[in-house]
């Protein structure tokens, strides 16, 4: 088999392994303004297949604010990762969680956003801000 035939394989069985709710992304990163001049903040949002957002995670480098939102009653959940420090938001519609944190300003960090469904995390995407 070759190697192309064999990643097709392999990719369409691990598809058929992942929910399917989020069908885009949005991610993107972006100076924090007059107030943090060398602050970098991102925001990583998930949307199904209308193009609605159904969550959102976004890192305030102003701050150190991580803000997570969960907007779709889709039975899954959230979860934001800073610096590899788990922030988990449960599942329901309109909810949202604010975390304060406290980073040496000028720190990059990963930023990662993953969706849930019964306590499994996929969908997972990384950016990197600064503090």
């Amino acid at each position: 088999m070759s190697k192309l035939t064999l990643v097709g394989v392999l990719s369409a069985s691990f598809v058929g392994l992942m929910p399917a709710n989020a069908l885009a992304l949005e991610a993107s990163c972006f100076g924090a303004g007059v107030s943090d001049p060398d602050g970098v903040s991102c925001v990583i949002a998930h949307e199904d297949s209308a193009g609605n957002r159904v969550d959102r995670v976004y890192f305030d480098a102003y701050g150190e604010v991580l803000h997570i939102a969960d907007y779709a009653a889709n039975g899954e959940g959230v979860v934001a990762y800073v610096n590899g420090i788990p922030y988990y938001l449960t599942t329901g519609a309109n909810t949202d969680r604010t975390v304060n944190l406290n980073y040496t300003e000028g720190t990059r960090l990963p930023i990662t956003s993953c969706q849930t469904n019964n306590g499994n995390e996929y969908d997972c995407h990384t950016e990197y801000a600064t503090a």
